[in-house]
């Protein structure tokens, strides 16, 4: 499967599960009359996002869900290329050079790339791509 197969897989999973956004206190107030509950029943789950206190286990299994498609996914080579490869044109490496932004993207690090030899022959198969430029 390509990589952005599988992120639009976890992004669609994502979007059905009932997140529910607010970015200040009358939005805050607006979200909680939508979702017909108090503050006592709501998590917030960081950036804004919200969701019911009786889903947090539902959340959580929906987190550990997408972190093992991902992981089952970067057995590919192609999966790992692709994956770089996106994650540099998106945060304009070709421009910048700095992979940093996305390595954070990821969620990886040089280190974690580096110890892992799959992870490693994909980022220099990736960046290899650059070098015409």
């Amino acid at each position: 499967m390509k990589y952005n197969e599988v992120e639009n897989i976890i992004k669609k999973a994502f979007e059905a599960f009932p997140i529910h956004w607010a970015f200040g206190n009358e939005q805050f107030k607006e979200m909680l009359k939508e979702m017909n509950t108090t503050i006592d029943n709501v998590v917030s789950i960081g950036a804004g996002g919200y969701i019911l206190e009786k889903d947090v286990k539902k959340y959580i299994n929906l987190l550990k869900w997408a972190k093992n498609f991902r992981k089952k996914a970067r057995k590919s080579e192609e999966y790992i290329v692709e994956m770089f490869r996106t994650e540099l044109d998106n945060h304009e490496y070709g421009y910048t050079r700095d992979v940093t932004e996305a390595l954070d993207a990821l969620g990886l690090t040089l280190e974690t790339i580096n110890s892992d030899p799959k992870l490693l022959k994909g980022f220099e198969l990736a960046l290899a791509e650059y070098k015409e430029l």
